[in-house]
């Protein structure tokens, strides 16, 4: 028995934080399907939705962001399976048509950061900001035009935080579906889904964002109405439920 095995015979109800989850206890570790409880994340959703404007603005001021346009927003860490090894060549190419865009990489940095970095050296370093970190995130989505999110394949993720908080801040997103957005995107609806390990249709998603303000706000709308399902309070009532049957 390896450890997680032991864990899983040995707990009497497992939490499965999304469908994938569920999916790979049951299918990959053999786990009974009546002791899992499916109980997403929940979020302070209102630190996304209602955010100062004026923080905003000192946010655009700091890392530069007057003249540029189009911002495409990524928030993921340099490593291998978050995929951002194909936004930066589809940033690139977007560049082409929007030379004033500006990428925003937050969390940067990670065991893939060499392999990111030389992709970068290939467009202007005026084009990008690498960001390791940033206290004030739930403002700075409100920087982007566009938020780009490609997990390599559909288990990446075992949640994907990220998803959440881009739609809770209205954000439009282009990105994989991995985690918990197997369970709540769909294609056009709430966000623009791309296939695995892709650069082409990352830019044709970004471009047809930036071209359809209806698109734009049927995404922003559905999109927070999504968010909405994972509020902190759910969560807890979940939980206290889950431990109350017990």
């Amino acid at each position: 028995f390896l450890p997680e095995q032991w864990i899983n015979k040995l707990s009497t109800r497992i939490i499965a934080i999304s469908g994938e989850v569920r999916k790979i206890l049951v299918e990959w570790e053999k786990v009974p399907e009546d002791k899992i409880a499916y109980i997403p994340h929940g979020f302070l959703l209102e630190e996304f939705e209602q955010v100062d404007k004026k923080l905003v603005k000192s946010l655009a001021e700091k890392y530069k962001l007057q003249q540029g346009w189009p911002i495409i927003g990524v928030v993921s860490r340099f490593t291998e399976w978050k995929g951002v090894q194909y936004i930066v060549p589809a940033f690139r190419e977007l560049l082409k048509q929007y030379p004033d865009a500006v990428l925003l990489l937050f969390n940067a940095g990670g065991d893939y950061e060499k392999e990111v970095t030389s992709l970068l050296s290939e467009i202007p370093a005026n084009s990008y900001r690498t960001i390791p970190f940033e206290a004030n995130i739930s403002a700075a989505y409100h920087l982007m035009n566009v938020c780009v999110h490609t997990p390599i394949d559909e288990h990446s993720e075992a949640f994907g935080q990220i998803y959440i908080e881009a739609l809770a801040a209205g954000i439009p997103m282009v990105c994989t579906s991995s985690g918990i957005a197997n369970d709540i995107l769909e294609h056009k609806k709430n966000a623009w889904l791309v296939p695995y390990k892709e650069i082409q249709p990352i830019i044709e998603g970004i471009k047809t964002i930036l071209s359809d303000p209806l698109l734009q706000q049927a995404l922003q709308k559905n999109g927070k109405e999504t968010a909405r399902g994972f509020s902190l309070k759910n969560m807890i009532d979940k939980l206290n439920h889950l431990y109350e049957t017990a």
